[in-house]
C-alpha cells in the first residue's frame, strides 16, 4: 500500500466487533476472539468516486488447536515403565528422552500431518 492510501479516513463505526457474530459462524466452536483488526484503504483516494472500499485484516485467536499438540504426543506414545509425569514437565535427560520419543514416533507423525494440513486449508497455519 502506498502513502496515498493510508490518507483515506476510516469510518469510526468500522470495529472489529462488528465482525464477531460472522467469524463466529465461519470457525464454530473453534472460535475463541479477534486478536488484531487492521483495515486499510483499498484503493487510492479517487480511484472509486462513489464507495469507499477497505481492505479489513483479521488475526483470529482459535481454541483447541494447540490442545491437539499438547495432548496428542503422550496419547500416541506406546506405554514403557520408564514414562512418568515428572519426565514429562521437567527438562532432565529422562525428561527430554521421553519428549524425543513422544514427537518421533510414527503414529504421532501420522495423526500432526493430518491436523495440520486440516489447518493449513482453513488458513490456520502461516509459514
Amino acid at each position: 500500500m502506498t502513502e496515498e492510501t493510508e490518507t483515506v479516513p476510516m469510518p469510526t463505526w468500522l470495529k472489529a466487533d462488528l465482525f464477531e457474530e460472522l467469524l463466529s459462524k465461519r470457525y464454530g466452536g473453534n472460535y475463541a476472539g479477534i486478536k488484531s483488526f487492521k483495515p486499510e484503504a483499498g484503493l487510492k483516494p479517487g480511484e472509486n468516486y462513489s464507495t469507499i472500499m477497505l481492505r479489513l485484516k483479521f488475526e483470529v485467536e482459535l481454541k483447541g488447536y494447540h490442545i491437539a499438540f499438547i495432548l496428542c504426543p503422550p496419547v500416541l506414545l506406546d506405554r514403557t515403565e520408564e514414562a512418568n509425569l515428572t519426565d514429562f514437565v521437567t527438562e532432565t535427560d529422562n525428561g527430554d528422552g521421553l519428549k524425543m520419543a513422544m514427537y518421533s514416533n510414527a503414529r504421532y507423525k501420522k495423526h500432526v500431518s493430518a491436523i495440520l494440513k486440516w489447518l493449513n486449508n482453513r488458513g490456520a497455519v502461516q509459514f
